[in-house]
């Protein structure tokens, strides 16, 4: 039922930061293959318009003296010495052609990590990795193959070629006085004017993905937060999952009271007096010949505060109505630890109190004010 409620409610609202940082963990993020493919083409051929003319070179020489080596060492040293300076060399010219080729092809590594870095992230998963059923259901591929999403790549590829094809047919057009002038130049300037034209060429192609891209990749980032949006429902139970469910969060309320309750149990068990502000704060104290001062067993404020009158109430233990020494006690003082030498005076009014309250049922407790108090340890009523 649900399901069904969920599936009806229309997705129209935006995607919550847990909910893509989900998508993110399945691999789910925004991916442009024609920003790909524009930063690979235009910044692959920058990288060879750069270094490619040095490898080349450095791979012909390597090639030619590996040739002539070849042509004459093997025969005027012998055949017993040919082979093992023939692996050398070749160990050589393969050190070279590496040296040489490595600059391309870290520029290219790092163009293919650039698009990706660029959108969604480079993602690296092991579970993408394991083999799934449904990649090799017959059925699902054909669905695949003619759903909206194939039909509108397709309809984007023919797009593409119509467009790259439109814009190599203008440039080629352009170029055509200078193409058929090649013939009446020498070999060096036809070859120079040759890499011009191709370079130039080459640019204006790129332009042209340089536009395939710009509509691209605010689609793919559109379709991306389009298939994430959620609906009233679905932010619901994000917010149940996230926060807790309301029966979770009662029972584990429930437990830490419990807990709690057990614990001001145990220390009102040795506590010899109680000190209330008189229902924001409770403090309770412990005294006997043995301590040096007086210690604090247990403090708590609200409900705490409640429970540990209601549990005083039930053992019997005087309560003291102080406001100034409850705010001071709870603010200044944890649990375990004895009262500072600047509030003797004042507690020590508490716990004779306490004493002659044994003798005389229905003392008055002694009134205690902010003057009581040091103006450090002075607390405002709250």
């Amino acid at each position: 039922m649900s399901e069904q409620n969920d599936n009806s409610q229309e997705r129209n609202l935006p995607p919550t930061p847990k909910r893509l940082a989900d998508a993110r963990k399945k691999g789910q993020v925004a991916r442009s293959r024609e920003l790909n493919t524009l930063l690979i083409t235009l910044g692959g051929g920058g990288i060879i318009w750069l270094f490619g003319a040095n490898a080349v070179s450095q791979i012909a020489t390597y090639s030619r003296n590996l040739f002539v080596w070849a042509s004459g060492s093997a025969i005027s040293q012998g055949l017993t010495e040919g082979p093992a300076q023939f692996s050398e060399a070749m160990a050589v010219a393969r050190d070279s052609a590496l040296t040489a080729v490595l600059p391309i092809l870290a520029g290219l590594t790092v163009l293919a990590l650039a698009g990706p870095l660029m959108t969604g992230g480079v993602i690296f998963r092991l579970a993408g990795a394991a083999p799934k059923a449904s990649n090799i259901n017959p059925g699902k591929g054909l669905k695949r193959m003619f759903s909206v999403r194939a039909l509108v790549e397709l309809g984007k590829a023919v797009l593409k070629f119509i467009l790259v094809g439109a814009v190599g047919i203008v440039a080629f057009r352009f170029m055509a006085p200078d193409l058929m002038m090649l013939g009446r130049q020498d070999i060096t300037q036809a070859l120079n004017s040759t890499g011009g034209m191709l370079l130039g060429f080459f640019l204006i192609v790129c332009l042209s993905l340089l536009v395939i891209a710009a509509i691209d990749v605010p689609f793919q980032l559109f379709q991306h937060f389009k298939k994430l949006k959620m609906s009233h429902q679905e932010l619901r139970d994000e917010h149940k999952d996230t926060e807790g469910r309301p029966e979770v969060k009662q029972r584990i309320r429930s437990l830490q009271m419990q807990a709690a309750t057990r614990r001001l149990e145990i220390a009102l068990e040795e506590a010899t007096v109680v000190v209330t502000n008189p229902t924001h704060y409770a403090v309770a104290l412990k005294y006997d010949e043995g301590l040096p001062a007086p210690v604090v067993l247990a403090r708590g404020a609200g409900v705490i505060a409640e429970q540990i009158r209601k549990l005083a109430a039930e053992r019997k233990l005087p309560v003291v109505s102080a406001p100034p020494l409850a705010r001071s006690l709870f603010f200044t003082v944890k649990e375990g630890e004895m009262v500072p030498a600047e509030l003797f005076r004042v507690v020590a009014k508490v716990i004779i109190y306490v004493m002659q309250l044994a003798e005389t049922p229905g003392l008055r407790p002694p009134k205690i004010s902010d003057e009581d108090i040091p103006e450090k340890l002075r607390r405002d009523a709250r």
